[in-house]
């Protein structure tokens, strides 16, 4: 029962939200909020049941501590008058910070503003800010007072890489382009310390922040390919400013092929005759499965998809070098086009054609495997394609369905799934499809879709986020796997026989 008097019944909640069983805890914050009825020190019982997040997601701790939170904020938010006026009295100036800050997040966003530089004077200098601190920082950067604040904070170099590891985490809560100024400063120190240039990179792309070239351009001088790759889409977030350093790399021969189509894709969206003139020069260099992976790329651009449908007009392109993905995102961005429907027909009729080979293939290997003796120690090294999406275990990525179990699976549900995935395609695994304003296009895994935009997951475990206000439409992709298919298509009867059998072992 609730107690009559309200600082009775103030003193007993204050005991619960600090009982060791997380039932009374919640029960305690859930009575706050039905009683309908405040003053300063149900306010001050609210805020200490604040306290800031704890690390992992485990019931028993972490868990509990975030939904207490949440508790004690559906609470605040029925008392908000009372909330604001405690934040002016002394009862607040004995609360951390961190949790001031959050109970600040009940108020409306003017009171809130206002009391930000308030709440702030409470807070340790000496302390570095906590994950959900950094996040009501950042996402606060629009009222003047906090970004003054953030500054010096955000560009320290002791505290500063730990906040942006805080600003990957929270990407599509926190991005905004006063963040990346903002961290500009200690992503360029973070680029030129070995172990943590990588998340700089990362960041730099993710965040769109704008560190010049000449910050960039060194990173190249190891050739080191996943360094080069994450330097170029750092580039990328400011193509115009990073202009000739795109042109470099698109005309360096001796990078690895992706790294160079990537470049010379962006450089023809930035510079369309010098774009023109480097697809040329590729074209007259690349093999047929190559001029495959550049009309891959390229497709995924409004400015691309017409260049090979041009290029393609003149046959400087041929038909196989065109595959269902790359003929539909053509189509896309040119519905009105004659052209572009007869190229997606085409592909259409030979994808049809496809299929029953890979029926052939799968009656064939059907037959053939039931003879064949497989080795699954040979097998296993194979089978780290597939880790490249999957998890056994603690090993893969967590982007398809788990594979542990497959020993149970029957071959030819096994054989489908590998050889035709879109005839296997699990609920959920469809292929995911945003187009920008900015008449790009990308596909992927959904690993998440709100209202802040979508998270895009990738073979290898990379994840891209895309706002929702640089979102012009978004959708499955009706009939396509996330999988790719081909990929056992040079594999031998024997390999195939190999990878069978490492399989049968996933038990």
């Amino acid at each position: 029962k609730l107690a009559p008097n309200l600082t009775i019944f103030n003193a007993a909640m204050a005991a619960a939200i600090e009982d060791p069983n997380p039932m009374v805890r919640s029960a305690a914050l859930r009575a706050i909020a039905e009683r309908a009825q405040a003053d300063a020190g149900t306010i001050d019982v609210l805020v200490s049941a604040s306290k800031p997040e704890l690390p992992g997601s485990n019931m028993g701790g972490p868990y509990e501590r975030r939904f207490e939170r949440y508790l004690a904020r559906v609470a605040m938010e029925q008392y908000t008058s009372q909330l604001s006026n405690y934040l002016d009295g002394e009862l607040a100036a004995r609360q951390p910070a961190s949790n001031l800050l959050w109970a600040s997040q009940a108020l409306p966003q003017k009171e809130r503003d206002a009391s930000f530089g308030k709440i702030w004077k409470h807070k340790d200098p000496a302390k570095a800010m906590d994950e959900s601190t950094f996040v009501i920082l950042a996402k606060s950067l629009g009222n003047p007072e906090a970004a003054k604040i953030a500054k010096p904070l955000l560009a320290h170099p002791g505290s500063g890489p730990a906040y942006v590891r805080f600003a990957i985490k929270n990407q599509a809560q926190v991005q905004s382009p006063q963040l990346a100024q903002l961290l500009s400063p200690v992503l360029t120190g973070m680029l030129g310390n070995a172990q943590e240039k990588m998340v700089a990179l990362d960041a730099i792309a993710r965040l769109k922040a704008p560190v010049t070239s000449e910050k960039l351009l060194p990173l190249l001088k190891d050739r080191d390919i996943k360094v080069v790759t994450a330097t170029l889409k750092a580039m990328q977030a400011n193509p115009q400013a990073n202009l000739p350093a795109i042109e470099g790399l698109a005309k360096d021969a001796s990078l690895d092929l992706g790294t160079r189509l990537s470049a010379s894709h962006s450089l023809l969206q930035i510079d369309g005759p010098k774009g023109h003139a480097q697809l040329d020069a590729l074209l007259g260099s690349l093999a047929d499965d190559e001029k495959k992976r550049l009309v891959q790329e390229y497709s995924g651009s409004k400015a691309g998809a017409d260049l090979m449908l041009a290029r393609f007009n003149s046959k400087a392109i041929a038909l196989s070098t065109f595959d269902l993905s790359s003929a539909q995102r053509i189509h896309q961005f040119n519905r009105r086009s004659k052209e572009a429907g007869q190229l997606l027909n085409q592909i259409k009729a030979s994808e049809a054609k496809a299929k029953q080979e890979m029926a052939k293939r799968l009656a064939h290997l059907m037959k053939v495997t039931d003879t064949l003796q497989g080795n699954a120690e040979t097998g296993k090294a194979f089978f780290n394609t597939c880790l490249m999406c999957h998890k056994v275990g603690e090993q893969g990525h967590d982007i398809a369905p788990a594979l542990d179990g497959s020993a149970h699976r029957e071959k030819e549900a096994l054989l489908t799934a590998i050889i035709d995935p879109d005839a296997a395609m699990e609920s959920g695994y469809q292929v995911f499809r945003v187009r920008k304003n900015d008449n790009t296009t990308l596909e992927g895994y959904r690993a998440s879709d709100d209202e802040t935009g979508v998270t895009l997951a990738f073979m290898g475990g990379t994840t891209i986020f895309i706002a929702a206000n640089e979102i012009a439409s978004k959708g499955f992709v009706s009939g396509r796997s996330f999988m790719p298919s081909g990929l056992i298509n040079g594999y031998s009867d024997q390999q195939v026989a190999d990878l069978l059998a490492f399989i049968k072992t996933l038990k």
